[in-house]
């Protein structure tokens, strides 16, 4: 953050943090353990050697953007035991960052982390990194319908579903909360608990299913906005 205006970071209301080699220095060794962990995958998946699953990891992450994808793509794997399997790590080879530390905590405005990684995974390692409480949301490989970087699409999808649910919630006045509190029935909770909260898009329009009023105490807020700019 040096060199900067630190106004101009000020101005900035959400930050997004890619994870790995980013969050943490390439140099210690992690990923390099993770690859390992796709090799013995691939390996055991197809019954190749090591030097054959090298290959075949290198090749599909050239085609496919990600070495998951590629194995989605062409052996139909599931995806969620792939991350579990290759995530299973030593995170000791993470050092310690108390510059990161004190560069978040700094630095204002909401702060997401964006991966094609996991959620547990990204969970676990800030939170060994002891910075899990200046994170907002996680938004994985999964929320982004394993689609990886650098496809924005989704992302962006995201973004603008959080942005349109904080600009409503914004311009709620007492009543609107104790309204929004009644209407969230046991249906409404129940569909609540059955989406990850990352996918907020999925939610969104799941919990809308069940509860229609809730669109319109949206509405309301997003107008009551609007009238107090004009």
């Amino acid at each position: 953050m040096q060199g900067r205006n630190s106004s101009d970071f000020n101005k900035i209301e959400t930050w997004v943090f890619d994870l790995d080699n980013t969050l943490y220095p390439a140099s210690s060794g992690l990923f390099p353990l993770v690859q390992e962990r796709m090799n013995a995958y691939i390996c055991r998946l197809l019954g190749v050697t090591l030097d054959e699953a090298k290959v075949l990891r290198a090749q599909y992450f050239r085609e496919h953007g990600t070495t998951m994808h590629g194995l989605m793509a062409v052996h139909r794997i599931d995806p969620h035991e792939f991350m579990a399997f290759v995530h299973d790590v030593d995170l000791s080879v993470v050092p310690a960052n108390p510059e990161l530390v004190a560069a978040l905590d700094e630095l204002s405005g909401r702060k997401l982390i964006y991966t094609n990684g996991s959620v547990p995974h990204a969970e676990n390692l800030l939170k060994h990194l002891g910075i899990s409480r200046y994170f907002d949301d996680i938004f994985d490989i999964a929320a982004s319908d394993f689609t990886p970087k650098p496809a924005m699409t989704a992302l962006r999808r995201e973004l603008g579903t959080h942005w349109l649910i904080r600009r409503a919630l914004h311009h709620f006045q007492q009543k609107d909360y104790s309204q929004l509190v009644d209407l969230l029935d046991a249906s409404t909770r129940e569909s609540l608990g059955e989406i990850n909260r990352d996918e907020s898009t999925r939610l969104l329009w799941n919990v809308v299913r069940r509860q229609p009023r809730l669109v319109l105490l949206g509405l309301r807020g997003l107008l009551m906005g609007r009238g107090l700019k004009s």
